[in-house]
């Protein structure tokens, strides 16, 4: 935590070194696309992206989850959504699973947490368990979970359809990140897999 604070105690050092590219930031946000992803640490949307601050609008929690949508029930994903597409006219919404994503390890039973989490098991509850690799190692080297988490992806994306908000004018863009390989994958809706971008 000290060093984050060190770092944020010089931030104004980094504003003065580019005062135009943060005055821009002062000006309404202007975001080119919808980032869902997951709340994992080592998943940096901004790096993945290459992308500058006010470029990416994110919607991140544990498994990047998004809940069906019912009428009447809101709750921060369905905000989020709606603000994107209502008022910041957002047209493209990513959703990226990544690889060894402790939610859908827990949701199959690989990486069951070894504190009481009752809010984390309630959270996964009402999810579709994604079919689980059938070998600890795949035949092509990816590691442990990505089947599941790319149909977990692809499961996000059939919640996603459920939002009204979401009509044909989005596009929804799913994604698996392996992170022991530096790869971003595309799912091909043509093939129904997950190809390199």
């Amino acid at each position: 935590m000290h060093d984050l604070m060190t770092a944020a105690r010089r931030f104004p050092e980094t504003i003065s070194a580019d005062p135009q590219r943060y005055a821009k930031l002062a000006t309404p946000q202007e975001p080119e696309v919808l980032l869902i992803t997951c709340s994992d640490s080592r998943v940096t949307p901004e790096a993945l992206l290459d992308a500058a601050p006010g470029h990416v609008f994110e919607l991140r929690n544990a498994g990047g989850i998004v809940p069906r949508y019912r009428a009447g029930d809101p709750g921060a994903e369905q905000a989020t959504l709606e603000y994107a597409v209502q008022v910041l006219g957002i047209r493209d919404v990513v959703l990226v699973g990544h690889s060894g994503c402790g939610a859908v390890g827990a949701l199959v039973g690989r990486d069951v947490p070894t504190a009481p989490v009752p809010e984390v098991q309630g959270w996964l509850a009402p999810l579709p368990v994604p079919e689980d690799d059938d070998t600890p190692e795949r035949h092509d080297g990816a590691p442990p979970l990505t089947v599941a988490v790319q149909q977990h992806v692809l499961n996000q994306v059939e919640a996603l359809r459920t939002h009204p908000v979401l009509d044909d004018s989005v596009t929804l863009h799913p994604w698996f990140l392996d992170l022991t390989r530096g790869q971003v994958l595309r799912h091909d809706a043509a093939a129904d897999a997950f190809v390199p971008l």
